[in-house]
């Protein structure tokens, strides 16, 4: 979903970035909309915040900018491009910071979705591990629901059994030691609440071998706790960095029971103080990371942006921002209504539009994004796709 960043100023271009989901299905390829983003270039700058890491990565003119880790993309042509080194991972809210462990009641914590790169049944085998040597660590997994699809392709991806698997690994007994939090896709915690989770908490885990820069191990990192994960988890931090007490590094997957261990037995210890961890909590601060990010942009058009340009930047919760999107087969109309708006619009209402520090999920009663027509036209087939999706299911049920 596009995220307007900066507006235009007197001498000085508006900021527009969009996750990769944009880019791949309602931008490249897309005569119309590519057209539009090279007509608005003598006013904006527009950029791709990457969701994923693309070791094959092809350079796009259409784009002048890339938000992503120094190692995330890696071009296939050796083409020069413009990377951040800064994502939607560097900007963790305020509300995460460091707590004592006399203040704490999970041991360990795990935020995660329920698919398979998350690893979450190795994750369960990891505690099973523990709970067999009868090492009951106070365990809490949070995860949230995915958007119900129907799609014949939904178990390649998805991990729906999780909450089944969970019944059946861990007895009553145990579960009273490990605890679940299932959320549903449209009831998510605020970020206020989800951080009073790891405040809780002595050590977070991640257990996937093949993510990179985790938004939920930052949150982790910027309230001083220990993580427990694999190389690529660990990219998100600088080589300096990469060393206990914030990194307990394992190169597979039967090395995560003790480095578990070796986490709480350093968050139970005396040295856990704030003075040990200040270094990787200064490492997230969200202030430093926009000082980063205007730099950036400063590089990029090769100015020093004065005190009225920096007024036109919108930098409030970046970490949602910049790496929201979702599919929505109107999406293509959606853009170019935004497109238009901003192509049209005299400098002195977008200002009065954008000076609000508004949120993307306020752009909405603008119907930047959100035309009227749009929702018409998807409310009209929703009933229908509704009755095709029931008589579907009531078919497959009488093949399982």
């Amino acid at each position: 979903m596009a995220a307007v960043i900066k507006i235009p100023g007197k001498n000085t271009k508006g900021i527009i970035t969009f996750t990769t989901v944009e880019r791949d299905r309602y931008i490249v390829g897309n005569s119309k909309i590519e057209n539009q983003i090279n007509e608005l270039k003598n006013n904006w700058l527009f950029g791709i915040h990457h969701n994923w890491h693309d070791y094959s990565f092809s350079y796009n003119p259409l784009f002048d900018f890339h938000l992503a880790g120094k190692e995330d993309l890696i071009s296939k042509d050796n083409s020069f491009f413009n990377n951040s080194n800064l994502d939607c991972c560097n900007f963790p809210p305020e509300v995460f910071s460091y707590h004592k462990s006399s203040e704490k009641h999970w041991d360990l914590l795990c935020v995660a979705r329920p698919v398979f790169f998350k690893k979450i049944p190795e994750f369960y085998s990891i505690i099973r591990e523990l709970y067999n040597k009868k090492i009951f660590i106070r365990v809490l997994l949070i995860c949230r629901e995915n958007e119900k699809k129907f799609s014949f392709l939904k178990y390649r991806y998805e991990y729906p059994r999780y909450k089944k698997h969970y019944y059946e690994y861990f007895n009553s007994f145990e579960r009273k030691y490990f605890n679940l939090i299932s959320i549903g896709f449209n009831s998510l915690f605020d970020i206020k609440t989800l951080s009073q989770f790891y405040n809780l908490s002595k050590v977070y885990v991640h257990t996937s071998d093949v993510e990179r820069r985790s938004r939920t191990a930052s949150y982790a990192f910027k309230s001083g706790i220990p993580v427990v994960c694999m190389k690529d988890i660990a990219s998100i931090l600088p080589e300096n960095l990469h060393k206990k007490p914030y990194l307990y590094y394992a190169k597979s997957y039967k090395e995560f029971p003790d480095r578990i261990l070796q986490a709480i037995n350093f968050v139970n210890s005396k040295k856990n103080i704030r003075k040990n961890f200040q270094k990787v909590i200064s490492y997230f601060s969200y202030k430093k990371s926009s000082i980063k990010l205007i730099e950036f942009f400063q590089r990029i058009q090769k100015i020093k942006y004065t005190k009225k340009d920096l007024l036109n930047f919108d930098l409030d919760n970046l970490d949602y921002r910049l790496g929201f999107s979702f599919s929505n087969k109107n999406k293509e109309d959606n853009l170019d209504t935004f497109f238009n708006y901003i192509k049209n619009a005299k400098k002195n209402k977008l200002i009065k539009n954008f000076d609000k520090k508004l949120s993307e999920r306020k752009i909405k009663d603008y119907h930047l994004f959100y035309c009227k027509t749009t929702f018409v036209k998807s409310f009209f087939f929703r009933k229908k796709f509704i009755l095709f999706k029931s008589i579907i299911k009531y078919i497959l049920h009488f093949f399982k």
